[in-house]
């Protein structure tokens, strides 16, 4: 294993100057944290750093949702001093944290509980982690020091709810008295996996090992994956269902580590309504149980953990529902409507594949978007850390009944979305290509989406759909602008067209005129010639009277045909040589 660099023995800068007199509840002694580190001047990951705990704890540390166990005081001591709270300072702060622990307000009612609800146990509660002790053995061993060249993936596989991550960060990481914590960005899981695969590649001279959880219905697809073959063989743990004996530890002793008692017989009631909701298809009852035993924590008075309590709360089956339900329905339409898209798109969906549990970047959520789920994670009901945003556990998809009905009635709709969502991030990260913009009927669906629909889109994929349709319709303005030239252009076309045809038209009819006019000047001196001739050679006349008809037939031509010619040639008068005489006329038109 390999560790980062760890500064703790920078001096602190002095007594805290923060008030602890003000704190009231757990929430109250995060924002003293935060006061604290703020007067520091250090990031939550800079804290991380200096004491070694995980970003993701840290921040429910400084949020309220959970705080450092009682029990173990060395945690909140190490916090202080990467907090730079000089160690004769940090009494207060101890004093703080095991009035939070213990009582809320003059009823004693618990105000944190040793059961992390649907949430996963980590490294701040490993202290009241029970009933996994063999199984925690089990991967130790596998996970446990090799030669400096035995670098490896080791993956832990099991149910939904069975308790992976729980035993990854409660069971297996307190163990290890060094731990380099490789943190990444929200990514798909081939990138996440390529990261990693890298990191191991680039140790020298020791060996690190990547613990990976694994739902179990994802191992055909691991065993696709090369980099995974060697772990699924050789370096896998499979966390099974508890034992009754297991899951009486694990409902008893955490409550005992802080002084409460648990009723006559209710630990075998809950073992047994465990067991027979496992039997009756749920995935996993154990997110279930520890739900169920959060909520009656919250009830608890000084008797206990009690049979009563436990069926005030609706039982092991219920608890969930009725929680999840309460909270929503305390919303008003209008944030109950925002609910619904932002929970939903806290699920993935797939063709074919069981609706799972999704990560939200909470950089792309709205302000009322954040204050919603300010509202569930108050409720543990979603997990927030510095970044991120998901449901506190998977089973809340098949446990609440509405949410199972919402994903029913918008599949199709979540199927775009989630493809909106990849589209959108490669878009992002390409720096807003334009060729990576949505187009034609993909954006024709999107587009057609109600207002309500629209909800469903956080910021970055609104700002994408937007794109697409920006260009969309500059494209579309461009193409009618083009459309109009074409049409202008051929108007033009038309006009010069006909123009040219008048023109020629108009040049024909004058050249028809001209030619008609010539012919009839020529007619008219002919049919003159004719009629002066008319007493002295009417022969003569009479053929270039024809003549002069034929050649335009006028109403000279025809006046000089009305004179009959002769039927014999006048006396002295020869024919001219070479002539036809005939006595027909062109016929008078």
């Amino acid at each position: 294993m390999s560790s980062t660099s760890d500064d703790r023995s920078t001096a602190p800068t002095g007594p805290s100057a923060v008030d602890l007199s003000a704190v009231r509840d757990a929430h109250g002694l995060g924002e003293a944290l935060t006061d604290q580190r703020l007067r520091a001047g250090l990031s939550v990951r800079d804290v991380s750093k200096r004491c070694g705990i995980p970003v993701s704890t840290l921040g429910g540390y400084f949020s309220g949702r959970h705080l450092p166990l009682a029990t173990r005081p060395d945690v909140l001591r190490d916090l202080l001093s990467a907090l730079r709270v000089a160690p004769a300072d940090q009494a207060p702060w101890q004093t703080t944290l095991r009035r939070q622990t213990t009582s809320r307000d003059g009823s004693g009612q618990r105000a944190l509980s040793p059961y992390p609800g649907l949430a996963a146990f980590d490294e701040s509660s490993a202290a009241v982690f029970h009933g996994r002790s063999d199984l925690v053995a089990q991967l130790g061993a596998v996970v446990g020091p090799g030669g400096p060249d035995d670098s490896r993936i080791v993956v832990v596989t099991g149910a939904s709810g069975s308790g992976k991550s729980s035993l990854i960060r409660a069971g297996l990481i307190p163990q290890l008295e060094e731990l380099w914590t490789h943190g990444t960005s929200p990514a798909t899981g081939a990138e996440s996996l390529d990261v990693l695969v890298d990191w191991i590649a680039q140790a020298h001279g020791h060996a690190r090992v990547v613990v990976l959880g694994l739902r179990a219905d994802y191992c055909g697809e691991a065993s696709e994956v090369a980099a995974l073959l060697p772990a699924l063989r050789d370096h896998q743990v499979v966390v099974g269902p508890m034992t009754p004996e297991d899951l009486a530890e694990a409902v008893a002793l955490p409550a005992a580590d802080l002084g409460t008692s648990v009723g006559p017989g209710l630990v075998d009631i809950l073992v047994r309504d465990c067991l027979a909701s496992s039997q009756a298809g749920l995935t996993s009852a154990l997110p279930h149980l520890s739900h169920c035993l959060a909520t009656m924590w919250t009830r608890t008075t000084g008797d206990g953990l009690t049979l009563a309590t436990y069926l005030e709360v609706g039982g092991i089956a219920g608890a969930i529902a009725r929680t999840v339900e309460e909270a929503f329905t305390t919303l008003d339409d209008d944030d109950a409507e925002r609910a619904r898209h932002l929970l939903l798109r806290l699920v993935s969906v797939e063709e074919g594949v069981r609706p799972s549990a999704a990560t939200q970047a909470l950089a792309d959520l709205s302000d009322d978007d954040r204050r919603l789920v300010n509202h569930f994670a108050e409720r543990r009901l979603l997990t927030v850390d510095t970044s991120t945003v998901r449901l506190s556990h998977g089973v809340l998809i098949e446990s609440w009944p509405r949410l199972r009905q919402w994903i029913d009635d918008g599949q199709t709709l979540l199927l775009q979305r989630r493809s909106i969502s990849r589209d959108a991030r490669v878009w992002e990260s390409s720096n807003r290509e334009e060729d990576l913009l949505l187009r034609g009927s993909r954006l024709d669906a999107v587009r057609e989406w109600s207002p309500e629909a629209r909800l469903a889109l956080v910021l970055r994929e609104r700002a994408f759909v937007d794109a697409g349709a920006a260009l969309s319709d500059r494209v579309a303005r461009a193409r009618r602008r083009q459309q109009r030239r074409i049409h202008l252009l051929l108007v033009a076309t038309s006009a010069i067209s006909v123009i040219a045809l008048a023109a020629s038209a108009g040049y024909v009819n004058a050249n028809h005129t001209l030619t008609q006019e010539r012919d009839q000047a020529q007619s008219r001196q002919v049919a003159v010639t004719a009629r002066t001739i008319d007493q002295t050679n009417p022969s003569v006349a009479h053929q270039l009277a024809v003549a002069a008809s034929t050649i335009a037939p006028i109403v000279e031509a025809r006046s000089a045909l009305r004179t009959p010619p002769p039927r014999h040639p006048s006396p002295g008068s020869p024919a001219p040589s070479g002539t036809a005489w005939s006595q027909s006329v062109r016929p008078d038109t």
